[in-house]
């Protein structure tokens, strides 16, 4: 359990994050014989092997992988390194060695270190990777690039560790950053791209050692100097050498950054860190709050005694610094128990109907000849599919191929490749295409020789020509604005053979966007399709905003008021009806429509949703992790979108099929003529999503309508390619933390004074009966459960002034100041004293002040950010609690990235690119669950988030979390929830449970029974649940056998239990822990206990 003190969380040490180089010049190389590495390699592995090495060799040894140890003799066996590359055979690490990507620096290494062995400048043994990383270190310190410098490299006071550490500086950039290199696109961290480049490096000069070199090639004797001109070996580190950078605390690296004299420097982590550590412990009586300082210089008026004041003011800080050591608690992993426990409730709801297993077969279909390294030809050799995503390409060809659909949905959840899929599916079907046009190009030759042997021996009467020649159509991706680069990255470098062509925007492209720009409207008569057979491998990009606007509703309406003549009002009524004949009207004119984050196209009755329905394509592709963030009524904007483009709720299919008009088509068996109209938006509004459907069965309704079009793999499905295995094993385990916190009783007391008024107006109902809340009441109710103040400032804090906040030099002194002010006006007095700008502990003593939460997030962010030297993702709901955030990050001078809707595309793009690519920059990104919690990629440097606010429903929850838990993720996930008990966040948190609840029904893993067939009526059995504390137990079992029926739960209790238990284990802030009352056992406890 994680327990927030009134001093900082202790995390373990971790290792370093990735931090992957920028792409570098060329320099002049030295023009050298480039060897045969392939032929020296392979003769050297076979010579005769000394009893030690026959030995290793013999070993059952670990396999390798891209993270994670490497042994220091792995270089003498070129299968282990094969391993730990991350290839599927020696020959492609050998291709790989004699490929520039290695060759380009290892040569200017070979070259400069064999100059001065000649001169005599080195005669001692070669320097080890552990010397070499702390000269990189070194030379790359306080903005000196020593080794990455793009214009004046000055490598003429280089030694041979510099000429080491420059090679494996460049190595680890040009195979990280560019397609060629080895490691491009894997998360991995330096440390693990270092110890596998330096076995590489090793195993050069294995390779080319004298004595390896004779041995080969017959020679009676074996030289030991390095004459051929290779470097002389390096030294081989140990285990212990390798980690000994690594086995310093993070205090200690913490406090190597404190100056002497100035401990509360805000420019240093150690500054950063006593800061919030006073400002935490004074919060109360911030006026109270005094900074070190040491005098060198006497000060009119004062006893000169400097020594004395000194002294102390150097015990007190060194007190305070014990003080605050000594409140560091241990940060505590979780249990097997407690992961396991995890890992039920997810298998709870994975239903296994919603996948594939058919994995041999299913490389079989595809052409995948090695299904031990499965990958299409056009990719990249390091480059490889996951099982489940082999067959998840194969489902969505199988979904297309039923004809009885116009469309799927591929819903597996965040980080499981769902991109990867989607452009899989289409390169296999622009292989299709290929195909049939070859099969026509054979027909017409055919046909051609058919005709003039008919001409030449006069014969006449009916020839049948062969099918017309298939029309080449592009393909439409629809994608979030911000992740259309991320799209254009992914594509390209699964095969860039695709022709991107973005269509958003502005037409200049952008550093991020390489694809190119469409200037002006896509009309009928486009270039884009003229037919060409390129145009299967054409991906024209676009954002759901951009093509509504472009194509949509409101498009049309202004064609035909502007010019076809219509009147506003007939415009208007007809604003959903789509016009053939309007040139802008792409009807038909794409193959495929991919459709990421679908959820944004989950309303029927959007403009968005009907653009897309306009189109009618072959076949549409709707990718979301989320299906239902909202509830089960979401799913009518898919079904809209799936079902059969014929209506089949006709008075003549019904008598056809001896139905009557109000047959429920999910009460009939599945092999029954009318089932057909399970998948139809009339069937799903009528028995699933209407206010009048049965809340018992709709989720199992829901399950007919998801086994026909949707393919579903989570964290606890089944591998396909091992059974005995589950797909979260190839994903980064998840531990959450959810803090509560506990206003003060005088905190509590004003909280209830200023929220009985908005509690009052936030219920309102609606024409059709149903209950929502006010936004305006609901907001200021949201911000009240953050910070007290916001009673006095919520209205200047809003989503239209964000930039201006944002953009403030002293924003956190402006927002105190508008506090200060705003309380003066209507109290008469402020009850405080403005600060000066440059207090920075007595700043955020007071901005905690009525804000349990954001004393509690500055806590962890002193252990994850200053002191653990993490980078974190914090998710918000509101954005003037994006600015309270980016505030206090402000004045700390801690580097982040405020992801607000204010923001440019450019700017957007920027503020990823730092946080996932700069190592040193943008420690912090501030998020919003409804701008850039969805498509990002942000695992490259991060593995840590926290939700700030709760999150308005589910999908918000899972979206968020899956920035960084993802399948390149090479680190644990760990997410803290942070909550004030008793406030408006907590109706929250229920809220979104009870509305997830009954589209997640049909997620159950367990089988459904089927009761009472009878007259068009069915009863679902799910078994019988118990839940007994955070634990469900399923009957018959002796812990709960003696429970009453009424404890017995129903589906939505069960599912509602499983995604309450899912959210992680309540754990009590310590930070007000003798406000807490003392707790008390539930009767569930104690039965669970006696049990």
């Amino acid at each position: 359990m994680i327990e927030a003190t009134e001093g900082f969380l202790k995390l373990p040490s971790q290792p370093e994050l990735p931090q992957p180089e920028l792409p570098q010049p060329e320099l002049p190389q030295p023009e050298l014989p480039q060897p045969n590495f392939k032929a020296t390699h392979a003769k050297a592995m076979s010579g005769s092997r000394s009893l030690q090495n026959a030995l290793l060799a013999s070993k059952d040894q670990v396999k390798l992988s891209l993270t994670g140890q490497v042994p220091p003799k792995t270089h003498r066996s070129l299968g282990r390194l094969a391993d730990a590359f991350g290839l599927n055979s020696e020959d492609a690490f050998t291709d790989w060695m004699a490929s520039e990507a290695f060759q380009k620096f290892y040569k200017i290494l070979r070259e400069n270190v064999k100059s001065m062995q000649n001169d005599g400048k080195i005669q001692h043994q070669g320097p080890n990777l552990t010397t070499v990383k702390r000269a990189i270190t070194a030379g790359e310190m306080d903005g000196v690039k020593k080794y990455t410098s793009e214009l004046h490299l000055d490598t003429s006071q280089f030694l041979e560790i510099d000429w080491y550490a420059y090679c494996l500086v460049k190595l680890t950039a040009i195979n990280s950053t560019y397609r060629e290199g080895i490691f491009y696109g894997k998360n991995m961290t330096e440390h693990d791209i270092h110890v596998r480049l330096w076995q590489a490096i090793l195993r050069a000069n294995y390779a080319e050692a004298p004595s390896r070199r004779l041995r080969i090639d017959g020679a009676a004797k074996a030289h030991t100097d390095n004459g051929d001109g290779s470097p002389r070996a390096p030294h081989e580190d140990s285990d212990a050498e390798v980690d000994e950078a690594l086995n310093k605390s993070n205090w200690d690296l913490l406090k190597e950054t404190e100056i002497k004299g100035d401990p509360f420097n805000i420019n240093t982590r150690y500054g950063k860190f006593l800061t919030i550590y006073i400002a935490l412990k004074k919060y109360k009586d911030p006026m109270k709050i005094q900074t070190l300082f040491v005098r060198d210089a006497e000060v009119a008026g004062e006893e000169p005694d400097l020594e004395a004041f000194n002294q102390e003011s150097a015990l007190w800080h060194q007190e305070m610094e014990d003080d605050s050591r000594k409140s560091l608690f241990n940060y505590r992993q979780a249990t097997e128990d407690e992961v396991a426990g995890v890992s039920r409730m997810e298998r709870l709801l994975d239903n296994p109907t919603f996948q594939r297993l058919e994995y041999t077969k299913d490389c079989a279909s595809l052409g995948i000849k090695d299904p031990l390294f499965p990958r299409f030809e056009c990719m990249m050799r390091t480059m490889r599919f996951e099982s489940w995503q082999v067959c998840g390409i194969q489902a969505l060809l199988d979904f297309e191929a039923k004809n009885t659909i116009s469309g799927c949905i591929i819903a597996d959840s965040t980080g499981l490749g769902k991109t990867i899929q989607c452009i899989g599916y289409w390169e296999k079907r622009a292989e299709v295409y290929k195909q049939k046009v070859e099969a026509y190009d054979r027909d017409m030759i055919a046909y051609n020789r058919m005709g003039e042997f008919r001409r030449q021996r006069g014969l006449h009467g009916p020839f049948v020509m062969p099918p017309s020649k298939p029309i080449a159509k592009p393909i439409l991706l629809v994608a979030p604005a911000e992740i259309i680069p991320q799209w254009e990255r992914d594509v390209n470098t699964f095969n860039p053979r695709f022709v991107r062509v973005v269509y958003y925007g502005s037409k200049v492209p952008s550093r991020q966007t390489a694809g190119t720009r469409i200037s002006g409207m896509l009309t009928k008569k486009s270039v884009y399709f003229d037919g060409h057979n390129d145009r299967t491998i054409t991906v024209i990009i676009t954002s759901p905003e951009t093509f509504r606007a472009r194509h949509g509703p409101g498009a049309l309406h202004y064609y035909r008021v502007a010019h076809k003549g219509w009147t506003k009002e007939a415009a208007q009524a007809a604003i959903n009806s789509q016009d053939p004949l309007w040139e802008r009207d792409l009807s038909g004119m794409f193959d495929i429509v991919t459709i990421d984050e679908a959820h944004a196209i989950k309303n029927p009755e959007s403009a968005v949703n009907t653009t897309i329905s306009w189109l009618k394509p072959a076949f549409i592709v709707m990718a979301t992790a989320t299906v239902l963030p909202n509830g089960i009524r979401d799913c009518e904007g898919y079904v809209k979108l799936v079902q059969p483009q014929d209506d089949l709720w006709t008075a003549e299919n019904l008598a056809l099929w001896e139905v009557p008009a109000d047959v429920n088509p999910y009460e009939l068996p599945d092999d029954h003529p009318a089932a057909k109209l399970q998948l139809t938006l009339e069937g799903v509004r009528r028995w699933i999503t209407s206010e009048h459907a049965d809340k018992d069965k709709s989720g199992f309704y829901l399950q007919k309508v998801w086994r026909q079009c949707l393919l579903r793999r989570t964290y606890a499905s089944k591998n396909p390619q091992n059974h005995q295995v589950v797909i979260g094993e190839s994903l980064p385990k998840l531990f959450t933390r959810c803090i509560v916190s506990h206003f003060s009783p005088a905190e509590k007391k004003e909280y209830d004074t200023f929220a009985a008024n908005p509690l009052r107006k936030l219920a309102h109902f609606l024409p059709d009966g149903q209950m929502c809340w006010n936004r305006r009441y609901a907001r200021e109710l949201t911000l009240l459960s953050t910070s007290i103040s916001y009673h006095w400032t919520n209205i200047y804090l809003t989503a239209d002034s964000t930039k201006e906040w944002r953009e403030k030099e002293h924003c956190l002194w402006a927002i105190i100041k508008l506090l200060h002010d705003r309380k003066a006006d209507a109290m008469g007095d402020a009850g405080f004293v403005l600060p000066e700008k440059h207090e920075t502990a007595k700043l955020l003593a007071l901005i905690c002040q009525g804000s349990p939460k954001l004393r509690q997030l500055l806590q962890i962010i002193s252990s994850l950010v200053l002191l653990s030297h993490r980078k974190v993702t914090i998710w918000c709901s509101l954005p003037a609690n994006q600015v309270l955030i980016g505030a206090c990050l402000q004045v700390l001078r801690i580097d982040s990235a405020i992801y607000t809707a204010d923001l440019t595309s450019s700017e957007r793009q920027d503020l990823v690119w730092k946080f996932t690519q700069d190592p040193k920059g943008c420690r912090v990104w501030v998020g919003s669950y409804a701008v850039g919690s969805v498509g990002l990629n942000l695992q490259a440097m991060c593995n840590h988030s926290i939700n700030f606010d709760s999150p308005l429903n589910d999908g918000q929850a899972k979206q968020a979390i899956g920035r960084i838990r993802r399948l390149k993720q090479p680190l644990t996930v760990e997410q803290f929830e942070l909550s004030v008990d008793n406030t408006f966040q907590s109706r929250i948190i229920q809220n979104a449970l009870r509305k997830a609840v009954p589209g997640t029904i049909a997620d159950l893993t367990m089988e459904v029974e089927e009761l009472d067939a009878d007259n068009f009526t069915k009863a679902f059995s799910i078994g019988r649940w118990y839940r007994v504390g955070d634990q469900l137990i399923e009957a018959p079992d002796h812990r709960v056998d003696h429970l009453p029926a009424s404890r017995q739960l129903s589906a939505q209790e069960l599912v509602a239990a499983i995604m309450d238990i899912s959210r992680g284990q309540r754990e009590e802030s310590q930070l007000n822990q003798r406000w807490v009352d003392e707790e008390v056992e539930n009767d569930a406890d104690v039965e669970m206990r006696d049990a």
